[in-house]
């Protein structure tokens, strides 16, 4: 009966830390580590002048930089600063066939996804959407790209993800920016048409104490979702400028309301091989439910 028991007990803290094993890689602060069950991760990183960085990036580097961002296991990756797009594309080459990208040459935001694993319903500039506004993006620096994903398998509901890139030196205008997003996100939530599960994802600039940009945030429309593992986003140990955003409706599938940080620890990189190989932006990802029992 005493070794019946012991062996019940064992099984039962065996079973326990399986599952909770995610959370103690989190805990840890271990990655890489695939998202949970029933769930898909969203990524944003900003890439350094992808196409035009001096000296240009070799060929193995672009490979590197493919096989990266295979190892975040994500199929919507939002990108900042890609200048030259048949450079993405060299990446996206090097990703597979049913990796497939949304990019506009000068607008230097993209997405980057792959349609084996969601189903892309509609990519596209904003301000090329059918009913884009008539007040055009602030300044036009990096005018935001969007797209509705609907993860494959099941009946999962579709979701929104748009990506930024907020003026590096203007205050007044990356607040425009802010409310010209702000103003977007009310008039898709008042839409039938449109999904509810919206996440805005990039680089805010700026390194405020508190909020990327309050006029995104205005009125509870959005929420700045914490990093778990420390606010701190580029490589100099300083900025705090890569953020993630959700309406309420998303962030009620983003489990932990938080964002994790991918930081040099965590596949063992000098700064000097990072950003000689990628970036000087460190990648941001929340996970997503995609599908709920």
């Amino acid at each position: 009966m005493k070794a019946n028991a012991l062996f019940r007990i064992l099984a039962v803290l065996i079973f326990s830390c399986a599952l909770l094993s995610p959370d103690l890689s989190r805990a840890q602060g271990e990655f890489p580590y695939p998202p949970p069950e029933g769930q898909i991760r969203l990524v944003c990183w900003n890439i350094e002048f992808l196409g035009t960085r001096d000296p240009s990036r070799t060929p193995d580097q672009l490979t590197s930089l493919s096989e990266r961002i295979r190892s975040f296991d994500s199929p919507v990756i939002v990108l900042q600063e890609i200048y030259k797009g048949e450079t993405l594309e060299e990446v996206r080459s090097r990703l597979g066939d049913t990796w497939k990208t949304t990019h506009c040459e000068g607008m230097e935001n993209a997405l980057l996804y792959d349609e084996s694993r969601v189903e892309a319903l509609c990519t596209a500039i904003m301000s090329e959407l059918a009913h884009s506004p008539s007040t055009p993006y602030p300044h036009g620096f990096a005018t935001p790209v969007t797209g509705v994903f609907r993860p494959r398998g099941g009946d999962a509901k579709p979701f929104r993800v748009i990506g930024i890139h907020c003026h590096y030196k203007d205050r007044v205008l990356r607040a425009a920016e802010g409310a010209w997003l702000n103003d977007r996100v009310r008039e898709m939530l008042d839409d039938p048409e449109e999904t509810d599960r919206i996440v805005i994802m990039g680089d805010c600039n700026g390194t405020p104490e508190k909020s990327p940009n309050v006029e995104m945030e205005k009125d509870g429309l959005l929420v700045n979702l914490p990093k778990e593992n420390g606010e701190i986003t580029h490589v100099n140990g300083r900025s705090r400028i890569d953020h993630v955003h959700a309406t309420a409706a998303a962030m009620g599938r983003i489990p932990k309301r938080s964002a994790f940080v991918i930081r040099l620890e965590h596949y063992g990189d000098t700064e000097e091989q990072f950003r000689a190989a990628y970036s000087d932006h460190l990648p941001v990802f929340v996970d997503y439910v995609a599908r709920q029992p």
